[in-house]
């Protein structure tokens, strides 16, 4: 009787994991569906954010802002920039030199996108003041009507 009851245990934790294991398989290809882009929105995504960086050096605010959505907000730590305030920002500084590496794009849906990089910066301020030098850097991308466009962008300063 008790070898009985220990098979019965045994087969109930057994169809129990397998049944575990089984959602679990299922909701990784939900997933997986989900975190897959195509290597032409990839491409859009990482030519826009690059874009967006040389058409502010350019000061080619318009190009710019046809990268943005409407209600584009940018997380600089204490500063919080709206589009306007961001291109304002873009405006009042020189932008010398720029280097993005170690570009990554990652799925969060099929609509919806975060590119992240390192960036190497040589920006100064209108008042003289010179931008954090290395940060890594994220843009949050969304498609719609078929266009990516950046939501939000978020940098972290690299330290020593």
């Amino acid at each position: 009787m008790k070898s009985i009851f220990s098979l019965w245990l045994v087969a109930a934790l057994l169809m129990g994991c397998n049944a575990a294991n089984s959602d679990a398989r299922s909701e990784n290809v939900v997933r997986g569906n989900l975190r897959t882009l195509s290597a032409e929105d990839q491409k859009e995504i990482i030519h826009k954010e690059i874009s967006t960086w040389e058409f502010a050096k350019q000061k080619d605010f318009e190009s710019m802002k046809e990268i943005m959505r409407e209600d584009y907000q940018a997380y600089f730590g204490k500063n919080i920039l709206n589009l306007t305030e961001t291109v304002s920002s873009f405006q009042n500084s020189f932008i010398e030199d720029y280097r993005m590496y170690n570009i990554k794009v990652k799925p969060v849906s099929d609509q919806t996108a975060i590119i992240y990089y390192n960036l190497r910066q040589h920006v100064t301020g209108s008042e003289g003041d010179k931008w954090i030098p290395e940060v890594a850097s994220s843009t949050v991308y969304i498609k719609e009507d078929g266009v990516w466009h950046s939501v939000f962008y978020h940098e972290t300063p690299m330290g020593d």
